[in-house]
């Protein structure tokens, strides 16, 4: 359906409150207030988690998940480690422990 404004004064008013919304619109909210750079700060949190290291799956060749009861752990034996005093060939001083993933989230006093 179309419609057409046939008294000039109703045209006019038409044409006046079209170039007052745009106005307010581009020329008010947009270039000076520069509504279209509102800037927020960001929310947000940081998640860290540690895994064992886990024997891979024969048919995907992908480690599986420790999270899982019948997954396996695939530690290189504190004995084999250089840097670990447990190693008979290091000059090390510093012993080697292994903490799993509830151990890690606790603060130990350790002396370096």
């Amino acid at each position: 359906m179309i419609v057409s404004i046939l008294d000039w004064r109703l045209g006019c008013m038409k044409y006046i409150f079209m170039i007052m919304i745009f106005s307010y619109v581009i020329i008010y909210n947009v270039a000076y207030n520069c509504g279209y750079l509102v800037t927020e700060l960001p929310v947000g949190h940081v998640r860290f988690q540690l895994q064992q290291p886990t024997v891979k799956n024969n048919a995907t060749g992908a480690p599986c998940d420790p999270t899982k009861n019948n997954c396996d752990d695939n530690f290189t034996p504190v004995a084999d480690l250089p840097y670990c005093k447990q190693n008979p060939e290091s000059t090390s001083t510093h012993p080697c422990t292994y903490w799993d993933a509830n151990q890690d989230v606790y603060s130990k006093n350790v002396c370096v």
